[in-house]
């Protein structure tokens, strides 16, 4: 179990250097919340947010577009 969480905490971790290079910011569109990753010291975190809360790749967050997040202008 600690190898697949070191796994996904790598892939989340290069996902949000490769976006860092070219920050885009997300708001949430999905009436029931749209779920975002965040790499932490213990691994990746998934944060719940509601309806119109915006995050930006460039902060380390990786949103997934199916999941309710349109990108802002």
């Amino acid at each position: 179990m600690k190898v697949l969480t070191r796994a996904i905490a790598s892939i989340a971790g290069l996902a949000a250097l490769a976006y860092s290079a070219s920050a885009d910011d997300y708001q949430c569109t999905s009436d029931k919340g749209c779920d975002a990753l965040v790499s932490t010291d213990g691994g990746v975190k998934r944060v719940k947010f509601r309806k119109g809360d915006i995050v930006s790749t460039g902060s380390g967050w990786v949103v997934n577009p199916s999941d309710g997040w349109d990108k802002v202008d």
